[in-house]
């Protein structure tokens, strides 16, 4: 779920769907907008949603910082391998 706007007085969300059980690329994905009267919501329900997209984004980043810190360990890792192979023949 992307995050929420607030225009005119409608909050709209887009959520991406799947067409498939198990999707392979982007082409199996379609994209649903949603769009309700933001005065229908409750404000606390309004804090509750943009709080748990908040969270999600924050446990994206977070995984994604994780891998790439991994990653860039890996590739240290292999350098130096390459260098001692270097130096030993």
């Amino acid at each position: 779920m992307s995050p929420c706007d607030v225009k005119d007085g409608k909050m709209q969300m887009t959520f991406i769907k799947s067409t498939t059980q198990q999707p392979r690329t982007t082409v199996f994905f379609k994209r649903v907008d949603f769009e309700v009267l933001s005065r229908d919501i409750h404000p606390i329900h309004q804090i509750e949603l943009h709080k748990k997209t908040g969270e999600m984004i924050y446990s994206t980043l977070t995984g994604k910082s994780i891998a790439a810190h991994q990653l860039q360990n890996y590739l240290n890792n292999m350098s130096a391998q390459f260098q001692l192979e270097k130096a030993s023949s």
